[in-house]
């Protein structure tokens, strides 16, 4: 996840140097493209708001959206447009400082399309172009073979394509709306300038913070420089960029995403290549009826376990240092510094195996708030070590503690069950919690868990079933999905009468209910070729909720009315 939002980040910040002086002349060669940005054609967009409308009832949304182009164009409509065509625009790069650019929009007749511009005038520029008289830059227009091109520059018209549309690709069949970029047709010496001036700056930039000592500055500069280091490897190895929304009528959903791929061979693209580990032993995260999940089944890159190493080596020199100097006796010193050396080598032996295999399940009701989280670690049995004499010492120390400590408490499928029992944080929080707050760890050799909340234990015992029940299963690197309904019902039931909130919670989970289990948002991380695609998907039930809560929100925000939604009276909307 870091890598892929390491990435997005190299990839836009280069294409935006790259791009903010496109209008310069370059003397370079032939012309790639750079930025390819494609648009599915009017009538797909119409189809799309028609699916949205009639899911949110609003059955008329694409007639209001028609409504508004005739009033915007004078009656007239989009005239002279080829409606069922798609549109794009490329920005490309001649190698050197040049980044000449066109658009294109499918045109049946190009005076009729021109006329839909007030104030616009064209005269006769030569070679089949006109300029149009707006202000700031000139604009040039070309009509071809059912195509009116447009640019900035009338040399870049010269010899425009037959069909544009291949310049797209597969990213019209695939989204209404997407931005491809390629980042190695940006001209290598910006790159490298980019880079120069980003080492630069945060060098520049690197300086003590008020109240941070040396120890402190130097972790956080030395990780500093590792990203920094990273990011460079990674603008220098990133091949294209991709960002994509889709409508899915036939589906139901809506999704986005962002695509990133790294030059075929090069260490980065080998690193994603590698995410994948084929399946995971902590399935059972991915509980039904939860109301958050999240499973992780990835493999580590090198340079993600050396930074981590790195901090590590880091954070056990600065608090070995710090509890030098607390004035502890030498057996207190020796307990301590045992302590932390044990669970940082656990942290240290877990992300030399390169594996990162876990999840997390927020389970919520009226009466009941529970989280657990858990995945495969190394030398187990020595982080519990450290627990049982980390509880000793408290014991030792606070006789009061002894009995909300619950060492060995049970074993559960060859994982052992130590507990925890302490006041809610507030009177407020008893309802969801109980008299007392149960924290629990599970734990064996390859695995740990921890869970609190009411009834800790047997959500980690769901947990451990499912995950028993399908070992290895095959998932993506990364899911994390959030469930709409149990969030609005729990809203619902737990904010103060007549707030807001609570008038909002129930009209949301009413809707809700009539698109049972259609009602998520997943972010969904998974290998493509050379990279990485991030999808994030919204089902039917949320795009339906959307115009609700927009018109609610127009009309002040006032909860829902009696018998309304779902409940077979006036609707408030």
């Amino acid at each position: 996840m870091r890598k892929f939002l390491l990435s997005a980040l190299a990839m836009a910040l280069v294409l935006v140097a790259a791009t903010a002086g496109w209008a310069q002349p370059g003397a370079g060669g032939a012309l790639k493209p750079l930025v390819t940005v494609s648009f599915s054609g009017y009538d797909e967009i119409v189809a799309d708001v028609n699916f949205l409308g009639q899911l949110g009832g609003q059955p008329d949304l694409d007639k209001m959206l028609e409504g508004l182009i005739q009033a915007k164009t004078g009656g007239q409509g989009l005239v002279g447009i080829d409606k069922s065509k798609p549109w794009g625009a490329v920005v490309q790069s001649d190698g050197a400082m040049g980044f000449p650019f066109y658009a294109f929009v499918p045109v049946t007749d190009l005076q009729a399309v021109l006329g839909l511009l007030p104030g616009v005038e064209s005269e006769d520029a030569g070679d089949g172009v006109l300029e149009l008289s707006t202000p700031g830059q000139p604009v040039f227009v070309k009509e071809s073979n059912g195509w009116a091109f447009v640019s900035n520059e009338k040399d870049t018209l010269a010899d425009v394509p037959a069909d544009p549309t291949q310049q797209l690709g597969q990213l019209t069949s695939n989204y209404d709306v997407a931005i491809k970029a390629h980042v190695q047709n940006v001209p290598e010496p910006l790159r490298k300038m980019f880079v120069a001036q980003l080492r630069m700056g945060a060098q520049m930039g690197m300086r003590p913070m008020p109240g941070e000592d040396a120890d402190q500055f130097a972790i956080r500069s030395g990780m500093a420089r590792q990203v920094i280091e990273q990011f460079a490897t990674l603008v220098e190895e990133l091949d294209t960029f991709l960002v994509g929304l889709n409508i899915n009528r036939e589906g139901s959903t809506v999704y986005l995403d962002v695509e990133l791929t790294a030059v075929p061979g090069s260490k980065t693209a080998q690193e994603l290549a590698a995410m994948t580990i084929g399946g995971t032993n902590f399935a059972g995260f991915d509980l039904p009826g939860a109301a958050a999940t999240l499973n992780i089944a990835t493999k580590l890159g090198d340079s993600d376990v050396a930074q981590a190493t790195a901090s590590i080596t880091q954070v056990r020199n600065v608090a070995t240092a710090e509890l030098e100097n607390q004035g502890l006796s030498q057996e207190e010193l020796d307990l301590a510094t045992g302590l932390l050396n044990d669970m940082l080598d656990v942290a240290k032996a877990t992300l030399e195996k390169r594996l990162a295999d876990g999840g997390a399940v927020v389970m919520l009701k009226s009466d009941a708030f529970t989280v657990a989280a858990g995945g495969a670690i190394v030398e187990g049995d020595k982080l519990e070590s450290v627990v049982k004499r980390l509880a000793g010492e408290i014991q030792k120390d606070d006789p009061n503690a002894a009995g909300g400590i619950q060492l060995d408490a049970e074993t559960y499928k060859n994982v052992r069950f130590h507990k925890l029992n302490v006041p809610p944080p507030d009177e407020d929080s008893k309802r969801f919690f109980g008299e007392t707050l149960e924290i629990v760890l599970g734990i064996n050799d390859q695995s740990a868990y921890v869970a609190f909340g009411r009834d800790a234990a047997g959500l980690l015992k769901q947990v451990i079933d499912k995950s028993q029940a399908e070992p290895n299963k095959q998932v993506p690197p990364m899911k994390l999905s959030l469930a709409a309904t149990p969030i609005a019902q729990f809203i619902a039931d737990t904010a103060p009468d007549g707030e807001p909130a609570k008038m909002m919670g129930d009209m949301i989970a009413q809707m809700l209910s009539q698109h049972a289990g259609k009602d998520h948002i997943t972010i969904v991380s998974e290998p493509v070729e050379n990279g990485e695609r991030m999808r994030i998907e919204i089902e039917q039930g949320i795009l339906a909720v959307i115009p609700a809560i927009a018109a609610q929100a127009a009309m002040g925000g006032g909860g829902a009315r009696p018998g309304g939604i779902g409940g077979g009276g006036e609707s408030p909307f």
